[in-house]
């Protein structure tokens, strides 16, 4: 269940993942999909012990206020968004991060 109308079922990120884990084979890879994929698990994960971070989800982004930009995640509670104020809060030290979204680089 999409954690609001205005964000569908992505229907194929579960196919970008799944290539993604064939390209790069890691040790102690995490993968949060579905209800797993939820705000909070951003910080429980421990992101800086990661080389490689690869978000598949939604994104709004906020050109007035670019730290209330987010990744829209499962819904934990009435919260479903990943902001950018909170990745700061959580930094992380990856070779490579990247946002496959078609609102991760704005409108």
């Amino acid at each position: 269940m999409p954690p609001d109308p205005q964000f569908l079922k992505l229907a194929y990120a579960s196919k970008e993942i799944e290539i993604i884990e064939a390209k790069f084979h890691a040790l102690g890879k995490k993968k949060f999909t579905g209800p797993m994929a939820r705000p909070g698990i951003y910080r429980e994960a421990s992101p800086p012990r990661f080389s490689l971070l690869h978000f598949s989800a939604h994104a709004i982004a906020n050109r007035q206020s670019p730290l209330d930009s987010a990744i829209i995640l499962s819904s934990e509670g009435d919260n479903f968004k990943l902001y950018a104020r909170n990745i700061l809060d959580t930094p992380v030290h990856a070779d490579l991060v990247t946002i496959s979204a078609c609102r991760s680089a704005g409108a």
